[in-house]
């Protein structure tokens, strides 16, 4: 027997899909807004990978040296490597946006070639 609440929501695009395995995993339908909101969440992810990083690289390079009493030269260091971890990310999210948006570009000039 099918629930109402389940048919809801297959209607709306959202349901729960059982898995073999016993999970269920959510899905949703594509948003009509996908198109719209996908250059905001890559510029966020891109300034969470800079954040991130230096975050963690300075967090490392504290707890080192509280244990093993090196103070500032290790925070420093791990400090550093975070912040050129974080360009690195950085550099390598924009060429896979930039390699998506020229695929997408020569679809789109294919197309007009057709047309």
């Amino acid at each position: 027997m099918i629930d109402d609440a389940y048919c809801e929501c297959l209607n709306e695009g959202m349901f729960f899909f059982p898995l073999n395995n016993g999970l269920e995993m959510f899905f949703r339908s594509k948003s009509k807004y996908k198109d719209l909101m996908q250059p905001f969440s890559q510029a966020g992810l891109l300034g969470i990978h800079l954040v991130a990083s230096t975050f963690v690289g300075a967090l490392i390079g504290w707890y080192l040296d509280k244990w093993l009493d090196t103070k500032p030269k290790l925070f420093l260091l791990f400090l550093i490597f975070g912040i050129i971890a974080g360009f690195k990310n950085m550099y390598m999210e924009t060429k896979k946006i930039q390699r998506e948006l020229d695929k997408q570009n020569d679809a789109d000039n294919q197309d007009k070639r057709q047309d």
